[in-house]
């Protein structure tokens, strides 16, 4: 109980069934004081428009020198199996296991866990497609 300064959750509440457990237990786990960022693509992500915008950094930044071919075939390749890989989160939340989340699900998440100054935003990728959450516990 009240050990961390803060909590990372990147891409987390969306997999879980029970969202709120989770922050309750960031709440407990986390200082007063104490800090969380939790994030979350949000509904109607396009996550094409994702996947081409890390390729292009990716790219520029020389990763397929990096990689080459020991990510199990080309670079190439890699790229086309990791968007194959996200376009099946849709089919993922029409089964139930999977949840877009936005803004403002986030905050009713982080406020009814107990945390305050909450604030949210959109980020990653032009138009955003990800809701990010910062709260502190009281």
């Amino acid at each position: 109980s009240q050990a961390f300064d803060g909590v990372f959750a990147s891409l987390l509440v969306s997999y879980l069934e029970d969202p709120t457990r989770l922050l309750e237990e960031i709440h407990r786990i986390v200082r007063p004081g104490g800090r969380i960022l939790i994030s979350s693509p949000k509904r109607d992500a396009d996550l094409s428009s994702l996947f081409r915008e890390m390729m292009n950094e990716l790219t520029a930044a020389g990763a397929s020198k990096l990689f080459g071919d020991t990510i199990g075939g080309s670079f190439e390749e890699a790229q086309r199996n990791y968007l194959n890989e996200a376009a099946r989160l849709v089919d993922i939340e029409e089964s139930g296991r999977f949840r877009f989340r936005d803004p403002d699900e986030l905050k009713l998440l982080a406020r009814d866990a107990g945390f305050s100054n909450i604030r949210t935003q959109l980020s990653l990728g032009s138009p955003p497609q990800t809701a990010i959450l910062h709260a502190t516990r009281p």
